[in-house]
């Protein structure tokens, strides 16, 4: 007799599918994802490939062109700040010159008919 003589075993029968990993040590579906294998062919490692470029420049671009949008708004932003200041520098002085001229008839109406 061997040490390692082989003894009978009885053997359950398997469930079979997601409900097995489950039963097992499994209780997150999202696990039995990472368990399978995925195996692509040439073909489609190659298309893989290309759809991640394709992908990453596409990305690149919005970013870029996000980017940009914003360094615009920021300079549209500084322009108008810099009109409404230059539009209330100069509402302020035409206000001044019409209360002068108002102030000036009123002066010569005063005059004119304090004299009556």
């Amino acid at each position: 007799e061997l040490p390692f003589a082989s003894k009978v075993q009885e053997f359950l029968p398997k469930k079979k599918g997601i409900k097995a990993l489950l039963d097992k040590k499994h209780k997150d579906p999202l696990d039995l994802q990472k368990e399978r294998a995925v195996i692509m062919s040439d073909q489609e490692r190659k298309e893989y490939t290309v759809m991640q470029m394709i992908n990453t420049i596409r990305n690149a671009r919005e970013k870029k062109a996000k980017q940009s949008k914003k360094e615009r708004l920021e300079h549209r932003k500084k322009e108008l700040a810099l009109e409404e200041k230059k539009r209330q520098v100069s509402e302020k002085d035409r206000k001044k010159r019409k209360y002068i001229l108002e102030g000036l008839q009123e002066k010569k109406r005063a005059k004119y008919s304090g004299n009556d």
